[in-house]
């Protein structure tokens, strides 16, 4: 992993007023407070990428949703977060257009509805490897998906991806990798 740490990125942020994209893809050593220090310091920051970021959670998500609302693309994959984190997000980040939550296995039914619900700009969303969501939450959201990955989510089933593909006719772009429940024909 990265060497980067929340001071690192505090003082990114502090230097920067008009920091708009900011990876921190695997860096090791960034927790909630990074997201604290970006919600203060860079309120027009569009894009994030968080990937692997574990010692992430629901609490430094709510800072950053409450802080960065011109969020457009949030990468959230493998970070110890909830439900009650995409709550605070669908509330929030109105402007979200890409969300990947892959990897986050306490992210259920519950959460998801709340984003596709709420984040109205929504077309592209990863879920892979959240085994706690079904296919039913994603299609009884209004965002207009264009890509979707739902890959190794156990619960989807033929009936449920039938429903993606009604409540979602733009689709273009489904994985379903290892989801077992799901037939060939």
């Amino acid at each position: 992993g990265s060497t980067v740490t929340d001071a690192q990125v505090h003082a990114a942020a502090s230097l920067n007023l008009d920091l708009t994209s900011l990876s921190l893809a695997q860096c090791d050593n960034v927790s909630d407070a990074a997201l604290t220090c970006l919600a203060e310091s860079a309120p027009d920051l569009h894009v994030l990428n968080a990937l692997g970021c574990r010692d992430i959670t629901n609490s430094g998500v709510r800072q950053l949703a409450q802080g960065c609302r011109e969020l457009t693309s949030l990468c959230l994959g493998w970070c110890d977060i909830s439900d009650n984190a995409l709550l605070v997000v669908s509330r929030q980040c109105a402007r979200l257009e890409n969300l990947d939550v892959s990897g986050c296995g306490r992210i259920s039914d519950a959460g998801v509805t709340a984003v596709v619900t709420g984040c109205k700009r929504l077309n592209a969303l990863c879920l892979e490897g959240c085994r706690e969501v079904s296919a039913w939450a994603v299609a009884s959201g209004t965002a207009q998906l264009r890509s979707l990955n739902m890959g190794g989510c156990t619960l989807v089933t033929d009936a449920g991806v039938g429903a993606i593909a009604a409540a979602h006719p733009q689709l273009q772009a489904l994985s379903l990798r290892l989801c077992r429940a799901v037939g060939d024909t």
